[in-house]
């Protein structure tokens, strides 16, 4: 999937929405709810200044001139990044996923996404799932686009931020974004059919402990059969 090898989809959430997704509901908020959170409650582990903004500027250090007169003058100095955002925002519904990456650590998934919620859904076919969303989307006449998000250094980064870009701060979300563009004003419900026959839940604190990882194959035979390394869902 993309550039990085996604090893499983997950969840997260408070068991009542996680059953309402099993049962085939995807809630995807408006962007646009995202950037109000923010500025109702820059608390919230959901909340990113940079939600909404189209385009990043390189500006620190630059002079702001004002023509005054017959000529410029500089009025301000510019610190840091400029937050370019479209008139309108930016106008999609988005459902924010957990893509498990190989691990470069003892665990698998960062202890910090246990806060989002007290239970997990993981997909036993992620792809099959995607069908589903992109199948569903299309029969409702909706454009539907699935990205890994790429997080970037705000001190470095020029050009398009978008949906599917964020800060480096928040990698450990480690995201993969379902959106719906161009979205709607609310939250929109998505509905794909039952999903119960790939997907298991459970209590997210105990995630880490219920997930292993295979070792490379060496026997060719072996190899052939089953592929090289791969995570395990441990029920």
């Amino acid at each position: 999937m993309e550039q990085s090898r996604v090893l499983g989809l997950f969840k997260f959430g408070q068991r009542a929405h996680i059953e309402d997704l099993v049962r085939g509901t995807l809630y995807m908020n408006s962007l646009q709810y995202f950037v109000e959170t923010e500025a109702s409650d820059p608390d919230d582990l959901r909340c990113d200044s940079f939600e909404g903004v189209g385009r990043l500027i390189q500006a620190d250090g630059g002079i702001l001139s004002m023509k005054i007169q017959d000529g410029f003058q500089p009025v301000a100095r510019i610190r840091g990044a400029i937050q370019w955002r479209p008139t309108d925002g930016i106008k999609a519904n988005i459902f924010c996923m957990y893509a498990l990456r190989e691990p470069t650590g003892p665990q698998f998934v960062d202890p910090l996404n246990f806060r989002f919620g007290d239970t997990f859904a993981v997909f036993t076919d992620g792809d099959e799932f995607l069908r589903r969303v992109r199948t569903a989307a299309e029969a409702a006449g909706l454009n539907v686009e699935y990205h890994l998000v790429e997080y970037i250094n705000e001190g470095e980064h020029q050009g398009e931020l978008g949906i599917f870009r964020k800060r480096l701060r928040f990698s450990y979300q480690s995201e993969l974004r379902i959106a719906l563009v161009p979205g709607t004003e609310g939250p929109y419900r998505l509905y794909v059919g039952d999903l119960s026959d790939i997907t298991r839940t459970g209590p997210l604190p105990d995630l880490n402990s219920l997930l292993r990882l295979h070792p490379p194959v060496t026997s060719r035979h072996a190899a052939d059969e089953k592929g090289s390394e791969a995570a395990e869902f441990v029920a």
